[in-house]
């Protein structure tokens, strides 16, 4: 479809690239014996059994390449007013809460997100229960810059048709 032999132009205003990564394989528990992960259709159940631990987690290390990206999406469900603790990197952390529906959800910005820590119900000792990781996404999200810091880049020329024609 479309009109032949028509002729116009146009301004690229901004690009953005978006790669999203799906992490929801590889989770373990850390070695605290805590956790009970299985990988299924629905997502990662995740069962616990804190014993006498505040802090204990569960964890997914992020191989090479999938190394790179500063933005994390977390969705789970579990038990409603309950608590996930997600920590990346071993420093920023961000609650996911579940609502009265067991929904929860988090989005946050990292550095160069390489680990993720899970804490249930994070500093409650002795108690069991379960969520399921739903859905774990990494996206890269350009940063913010000045203008004024960038160097002089002509983007105005270097343009080339793709090879039929089309464009001048």
């Amino acid at each position: 479809g479309g009109t032949a032999n028509v002729t116009g132009s146009f301004t690229i205003v901004s690009a953005t690239l978006r790669h999203l990564v799906d992490l929801n394989s590889g989770w373990v528990d850390n070695g605290d014996g805590v956790y009970t992960i299985t990988e299924g259709e629905n997502g990662v159940e995740v069962a616990y059994d804190k014993k006498a631990l505040e802090w204990p987690t569960a964890k997914l290390i992020l191989p090479e390449d999938k190394l790179g990206y500063n933005n994390l999406t977390i969705v789970l469900k579990g038990t409603p007013e309950k608590q996930v603790l997600v920590k990346v990197n071993g420093t920023k952390e961000v609650w996911v809460s579940f609502d009265a529906e067991g929904n929860g959800v988090a989005v946050a910005d990292f550095d160069n997100i390489t680990d993720i820590l899970l804490f249930a119900e994070g500093g409650t000792a002795n108690v069991t229960g379960s969520f399921t990781i739903v859905s774990v996404t990494l996206n890269y999200v350009a940063p913010e810059v000045e203008p004024l810091i960038l160097p002089d880049v002509d983007v105005n020329s270097g343009w080339v048709d793709n090879g039929d024609g089309v464009y001048t």
